[in-house]
């Protein structure tokens, strides 16, 4: 075995040498149950680094119109409970 096979890093190299021991795969080629835990959480953790920047950078994009935002969410709740209270004070009388 080679230095290279050795002290490989490279994420195929790492990802196909997980050992299963709980239920090997019958072929080399086919992911046991470690290496797709292993794919799901890297997965799953880029994917929150991705939304959290995301979001970031939407929040830079809408903070001069959050007040607009929250005004106009305001005066939408506010027009549906006039809505409501005139409607109920029709039906009572």
């Amino acid at each position: 075995m080679s230095d290279f096979d050795r002290y490989s890093l490279t994420i195929a190299r790492w990802l196909t040498s997980v050992y299963d021991t709980a239920s090997p795969a019958e072929n080399p080629t086919t992911p046991g149950d470690a290496t797709l835990t292993r794919l799901r959480r890297m997965i799953v953790g880029l994917l929150t680094i991705c939304l959290a920047a995301g979001a970031g950078w939407l929040g830079i994009l809408l903070a001069p119109h959050v007040g607009k935002i929250l005004l106009t969410a305001a005066a939408i709740a506010l027009l549906w409970v006039l809505a409501i209270c005139v409607i109920d004070f029709f039906r009572s009388s």
